[in-house]
């Protein structure tokens, strides 16, 4: 009996659909530059990413980091989730965006791996993310960045230290959060226990460049 029922249930279910692959950064500059007749020197120029580093990524050869990302958005003029999805639906137009758990779109950078949330929406005014941060020290994090706009923090799990340009770092346990002026240099440490500590990271901003400050 229970044969039978596996066998009924096995050809009553839907077959699995494939599996979706990892956002492809190398077809999406490969696009872009299509699209506005840039040349790989254009976009360097744009960008201030070494002409190189982005012959590499379009062959597949390697990736961009956060900072990399930000200012390759930052010099098309288009959001950073932009560089992931080929079209994006206008939330000023009543669109909602849905993001289930893992399924973000994901990047590695030196300093932290990141993955965006609803990242399909244009035009957003806050920009969600899960931040899992493995940098221990400031030198390691990459030192203090400034950007434009404002930063939001939730320590999921672990524990970070905030360094910040105008006040004495500041540790942060599961549970706490921080609101902070993204035009003061500042960057996040990982002081837990555990290889990496998550932190829900929201923006207002991705059009614009990160730039790290100088170290006095």
């Amino acid at each position: 009996m229970t044969r039978h029922t596996d066998v009924a249930a096995a050809k009553a279910a839907p077959p699995a659909g494939p599996k979706k692959s990892a956002p492809d950064l190398s077809a999406r500059i490969k696009e872009i530059c299509r699209s506005r007749g840039l040349s790989l020197r254009q976009l360097a120029a744009l960008t201030g990413i070494p002409v190189a580093t982005l012959s590499k990524v379009q062959n597949n050869l390697a990736t961009l980091n956060y900072e990399q990302l930000s200012k390759l958005a930052g010099g098309l003029g288009i959001e950073l989730n932009e560089l992931f999805t080929s079209a994006s639906s206008d939330v000023r137009t009543g669109r909602r965006a849905v993001t289930h758990k893992g399924q973000g779109l994901k990047e590695v950078s030196e300093r932290f791996d990141f993955e965006l949330l609803c990242g399909e929406l244009a035009n957003r005014s806050m920009n969600p993310a899960i931040m899992e941060i493995r940098a221990r020290s400031l030198e390691e994090a990459g030192g203090l960045i400034v950007h434009e706009g404002e930063e939001f923090a939730y320590v999921l799990t672990g524990a970070i230290e905030v360094y910040s340009e105008h006040y004495v770092p500041t540790r942060l346990e599961a549970g706490a959060s921080i609101y902070i002026d993204s035009t003061s240099g500042h960057a996040y440490v990982n002081v837990s226990d555990e290889p990496i500590s998550r932190v829900l990271a929201v923006t207002t901003h991705f059009r614009n460049v990160v730039k790290p400050l100088s170290q006095k």
